[in-house]
């Protein structure tokens, strides 16, 4: 089961639905496929499946939300998400997740209660 932020909040933001293996690549519309993206995720991941860890030099599966658990791979650090295996360091290159923006926006939730999220399994 995939771990999200607390449901419980009102949303303020809108979402993708992504395919996590895309379409094009085989993946299909159905809820073991499905996850939300936030737009610049979505955008960022494409059709990729795969990206290179920085680290090793390898070609890694992007992180699956629905496979795999968040706090294995990502930790919080302050404002930026640390990727803490090939796959997740690869997941924050491949989908840009500490852009100067996204780290403005992080600062700014927490100004109003919305950051760091509290993740529920």
């Amino acid at each position: 089961m995939p771990i999200l932020p607390d449901a419980r909040k009102p949303a303020r933001s809108h979402f993708h639905v992504e395919h996590v293996i895309p379409q094009c690549q085989g993946g299909r519309s159905d809820l073991e496929n499905l996850a939300l993206a936030c737009p610049g995720c979505n955008l960022h991941k494409g059709s990729r499946i795969t990206a290179i860890d920085l680290v090793t030099g390898e070609e890694v599966g992007i992180f699956h939300p629905i496979r795999q658990l968040w706090p294995e791979h990502f930790r919080l650090k302050g404002h930026q998400i640390e990727g803490l295996t090939a796959v997740g360091r690869a997941t924050v290159h491949a989908l840009n997740l500490n852009h100067f923006r996204r780290q403005r926006i992080r600062e700014v939730e927490e100004a109003f209660g919305l950051y760091p999220p509290r993740l529920v399994p």
